[in-house]
């Protein structure tokens, strides 16, 4: 199985070396770049996607009944915390990317429906509370950088690749404490000419594919 290894890490840019000495055992040597880096993150579920938040940035976790989130007329909806009155918004609100396909239903177990799941972040003095769907748990991810031609998206600071294999966008704290103070203004052109693309919603049962190296399978 080291040749998996050797193919996951060459995905990664980094190198393996091997060094064997006898009668004294062998030594696995791995480099990666060091724009990776592994941290602990708060993995969260909204609009049927994953998106973890960066745990340094992250201050508290509520599960909150609905009357305690207070929507004033024409004003922004808000929570108390801790004697502090805090704007609260929905994720979709901050990032409203389209999704072109979406799962016909869900691999996990709410929490509840009685509740609403709100996030608490943090960046300097400033605290802002995000409602998401369901909160997963805290984790450790390896960082990835977005790279390319195409532009930034708002909000969101790199991606991980989870274990089954599926990209989980990393959201990025400071960005999204601005947009919820509306102290950052963002030129929605590039990303909103891609949200006019048409979704189509696929409502199928859910299916496994099982998938075996074995040259005699």
């Amino acid at each position: 199985g080291m040749d998996v290894v050797r193919s996951s890490i060459s995905e990664l840019r980094g190198v393996i070396n091997t060094d064997s000495t006898p009668n004294k055992g062998t030594t696995f040597t791995i480099r990666l770049p060091l724009t990776l880096s592994i941290t602990k993150a708060l993995c969260c579920i909204h609009q049927n996607s994953n998106i973890a938040f960066p745990i340094d940035g992250v201050e508290d976790i509520l599960d909150l009944s609905p009357e305690r989130l207070v929507h004033p007329e024409e004003e922004p909806s808000f929570i108390t915390w801790r004697d502090n009155r805090l704007p609260c918004k929905s994720l979709t609100e901050l990032l409203p990317y389209n999704r072109t396909a979406k799962r016909g239903g869900r691999y996990h177990n709410p929490s509840g429906n009685d509740k609403v799941s709100v996030v608490i972040l943090r960046s300097g003095d400033d605290f802002v509370a995000l409602q998401v769907d369901e909160v997963l748990g805290e984790q450790e991810i390896v960082i990835k950088q977005l790279m390319g031609p195409v532009p930034k998206p708002v909000g969101i600071s790199g991606v991980t690749v989870q274990g089954d294999g599926r990209v989980m966008p990393i959201a990025d704290v400071l960005e999204l404490v601005e947009l919820s103070l509306n102290r950052l203004e963002v030129n929605h052109q590039f990303w909103q000419s891609i949200a006019e693309v048409p979704s189509i919603d696929f409502q199928t049962e859910p299916m496994v594919l099982i998938v075996d190296d074995s040259i005699t399978v």
